[in-house]
């Protein structure tokens, strides 16, 4: 009796499983190097807040108002952070929400009065809201299911490390180059880290945001470039931006 294929098991369809390569740990490695700087930039104040109380002359009860303006901004733009996070994208939002509260940070250094402190607070707390949301959202398009709960533990261990960092590093900074220059220093630190590097969170189903889907990128134009025009004679003429007309013709032909 002929056996019904169509009721026997796909084995090849199910057996195959896609690959993934290990350029997600790089995407997890990026992640936790941003909470640890994360946890550092809040932090700063804290350690600080002593010699900030003395030399700007601010109460207890002043510092307690801009420790508290700092949690009320953070609260309350993880409300929003997570929508917008949906709309642009995890490549473009946290890079933007990394330079953001790095800029937050060293604007510290120009606060001279209980009221400048607050606003570069609440400038700090709303600017570092996104940094979980965009995480998880990081985690979940890279990583798959078997692994999430590993790379959140990874995460999340950046902020532990940053607690651990400010008190050894922020200390010697006050010391050897001033007050101010702790802000600047640990805020300098993300916006040097934030082009690099996060360019390459762009969720791999994720389209670039605000660009045509037919827009060559930059890189792409670069490479066609280098195809169209490899191996040109040395004696072509490019005067006025334009190449002679008789020595056009051995410009090698292709799709441009």
């Amino acid at each position: 009796m002929p056996t019904d294929q169509a009721t026997l098991p796909l084995e090849n369809e199910s057996s195959e499983k896609p690959k993934i390569g290990n350029f997600r740990w790089v995407i997890c490695a990026l992640i936790f190097f941003g909470t640890t700087l994360n946890y550092v930039d809040r932090q700063v104040l804290s350690l600080v807040a002593h010699d900030v109380q003395v030399q700007y002359h601010v109460s207890k009860s002043q510092y307690g108002w801009i420790t508290a303006t700092f949690s009320l901004c953070y609260a309350t733009g993880q409300l929003a952070a997570g929508g917008w996070l949906d709309r642009v994208g995890t490549r473009l939002g946290y890079a933007v929400a990394l330079a953001a509260w790095s800029a937050a940070s060293m604007l510290h250094a120009l606060a001279r009065s209980a009221f400048g402190f607050g606003v570069a607070r609440a400038f700090l707390g709303v600017s570092e809201s996104p940094a979980y949301p965009a995480a998880t959202k990081v985690m979940a398009e890279w990583l798959p299911k078997r692994e999430r709960a590993l790379g959140m533990g990874i995460v999340n261990a950046g902020s532990n490390l940053g607690a651990l960092v400010v008190p050894i590093v922020v200390p010697w900074i006050v010391v050897h180059h001033g007050l101010n220059a702790a802000f600047m220093i640990t805020g300098a630190a993300g916006l040097h880290s934030c082009s690099p590097g996060f360019r390459s969170i762009a969720g791999p189903r994720i389209t670039r945001a605000f660009l045509p889907p037919n827009l060559p990128t930059f890189r792409v134009i670069r490479r066609n470039l280098r195809r169209r025009f490899h191996g040109l004679p040395s004696g072509l003429s490019r005067r006025r931006g334009h190449l002679s007309q008789a020595n056009s013709s051995r410009i090698p032909s292709g799709r441009f």
